[in-house]
Parts: structure tokens; C-alpha cells; sequence
């Protein structure tokens, strides 16, 4: 079936280092830090929250 599909390596790599693929780096880095810090302000706003309950 893909007998004739087979794509050489330097190719392949040439391919995957076009500058939409660039991008889709720097949106995925870019989401993966707004995620990560709103992670930590949800995780340290709870934590003073109940730090205030208790205090």
C-alpha cells in the first residue's frame, strides 16, 4: 500500500522545518506557559484561601 509513500529521512526533515511548523512551536510553547501559570495562580490562590479561612 505505502510502498511508493517512503520519504527519506534529510527529506522528511527538511519538510518538518518549514517555517509553519516554526510557528506551531511558538504557539504550542505559548499555550503550554499561559496553562502553566494560570495552573500556578489557581493553585496559590486557593492556597491563600484557606490560609485566610484558617487565620
Amino acid at each position: 500500500m505505502a510502498i511508493g509513500r517512503v520519504v527519506s529521512a534529510p527529506s522528511f526533515a527538511e519538510q518538518d522545518a518549514s517555517p509553519m511548523a516554526a510557528w506551531g512551536y511558538v504557539w504550542y510553547a505559548l499555550f503550554l506557559f499561559w496553562g502553566i501559570s494560570l495552573g500556578f495562580a489557581a493553585y496559590f490562590e486557593v492556597k491563600s484561601k484557606s490560609l485566610r479561612l484558617r487565620g
